[in-house]
């Protein structure tokens, strides 16, 4: 189909430049419940994301217009050369000043590391399975639902500039549902994983983690009236807090007026004591699922340095964006590693402080930078005190009040495709009782 569609698209007049992804994942999937295997099946599927973009006379000038859209293996040449007119028409009421498609680049194929080599994708999903259910051995807990698809993507980006780009990765992704039943109290629990090495250790500890804090749930006490604590986030709430950094330096935002970044911003005082922010951005990394050699424009993508010590260094983002900016093109990409800070375990035992397990919703305002959720489970620490297990009430702050007083862990962790502070502390957080 791509030769006939790609012939369809060069020998149509209206359309002045377009780029096509051909995306071809096969996977392997299981369903349980509890521990029966309730089905299993294999799926092939391929799509193809066709971008096409036509120059049009509006007021005097020249103007791009665009129109993005899907065709389906199963369409035959009249249907696709009907949905193909069907968007040029749409793409008279897109249009957009000029701008420059990449031009002919030379890219190798790639194929990221991938931990599941050696084992067909039907054999890394059961050794998925049976690594989950290790940890199923209590009894007041169990591990209710489990959704494993274990897959491996191929995109290959044609366009009109006659490049042609190939990256080939794996992964896996894991949905699970725990319970725990105790005190008269039935706590569930899920989770979602995302990962392309088998790595049995972190699977298990995964699910012994859920288990055993849904059994914490069922034991909490609601939460107390504190005031002047500390707030520490871990795992995907660190990722959330620097991913904001990251999306503050990005064209897109700042063309659509949510952010006002430049190079040379300083995000904190050069004088504070805080733990400095410092971000860079790949376009690959080991055991992340996310990411290409190229984004979706065809931008070839290098690691890119955009805050350092707190000072935006760089901005990146789509093609388009960056050209209306007058800022070089560097892309998009979805990888972010950040430095470690000083905060260590034993700085945090003359703390103060509200540890965050797990909360409702934690979402930053991607303009103000307000936050704010209900927590679910927290550990209470009280210098001199055994910490107390907790749930209910909430959270509310702003992470710039903080920005020049935050604390980044000494110790880094990798969540996918985010290396960073395994823990950061924030202060001037509101917290209300869930008593």
């Amino acid at each position: 189909m791509i030769t006939e569609l790609i012939n369809i698209l060069k020998n149509n007049e209206r359309i002045y430049a377009w780029n096509v992804r051909v995306n071809t994942t096969n996977s392997y999937q299981l369903f349980f419940i509890r521990r029966k295997l309730d089905m299993n099946r294999e799926v092939v599927v391929t799509s193809y994301l066709v971008s096409i973009y036509t120059k049009e006379e509006h007021s005097k000038k020249t103007k791009i217009g665009s129109a993005s859209f899907e065709l389906f293996p199963s369409m035959s040449e009249d249907e696709i050369k009907a949905k193909i007119e069907e968007q040029i028409e749409l793409c008279k009421y897109t249009l957009n000043d000029v701008y420059n498609f990449p031009p002919k680049r030379n890219l190798k194929a790639l194929t990221s590391e991938i931990g599941f080599d050696g084992h067909s994708l039907k054999e890394a999903a059961f050794i998925v399975a049976d690594d989950l259910f290790e940890a199923d051995i209590y009894q007041s807990g169990f591990i209710n639902s489990v959704e494993i698809f274990v897959s491996h993507n191929e995109t290959k980006f044609y366009d009109s500039n006659d490049n042609l780009f190939v990256y080939s990765n794996a992964k896996c992704e894991v949905e699970f549902i725990t319970t725990w039943s105790e005190n008269g109290k039935e706590i569930e629990q899920y989770k979602f994983l995302e990962f392309n090495t088998l790595d049995d250790v972190y699977i298990k500890q995964e699910a012994n983690k859920m288990l055993l804090q849904a059994g914490e749930r069922a034991k909490a006490i609601p939460m107390p009236r504190i005031n002047n604590y500390n707030l520490v986030l871990s795992g995907q709430y660190v990722k959330s807090y620097f991913n904001h950094f990251a999306k503050k330096t990005c064209n897109d935002m700042i063309y659509e007026h949510a952010s006002d970044a430049k190079v040379g911003t300083q995000l904190q005082k050069e004088d504070s004591e805080a733990d400095k922010i410092t971000i860079r951005l790949e376009p690959t990394m080991l055991k992340s699922t996310k990411g290409a050699p190229f984004d979706k424009d065809g931008i070839i993508l290098r690691r890119l340095n955009i805050i350092e010590k707190g000072e935006v260094c760089n901005l990146w983002g789509s093609n388009d964006k960056s050209q209306y900016l007058s800022h070089p093109v560097f892309g998009n990409f979805e990888n972010i590693v950040v430095n470690s800070g000083t905060l260590t375990d034993e700085d945090l035992q003359s703390e103060n402080y509200l540890e965050i397990v797990s909360l409702s919703d934690f979402s930053i305002d991607s303009i103000t930078g307000d936050f704010g959720s209900e927590i679910r489970l927290a550990y209470l620490h009280q210098k001199g005190k055994n910490k107390e297990i907790v749930t209910g009430g909430s959270i509310s702050g702003n992470i710039y009040d903080s920005i020049n007083e935050v604390k980044f862990s000494s110790e880094i962790e990798q969540n996918n495709n985010f290396v960073g502070p395994k823990k950061i502390m924030l202060t001037k957080v509101l917290f209300n009782s869930g008593e």
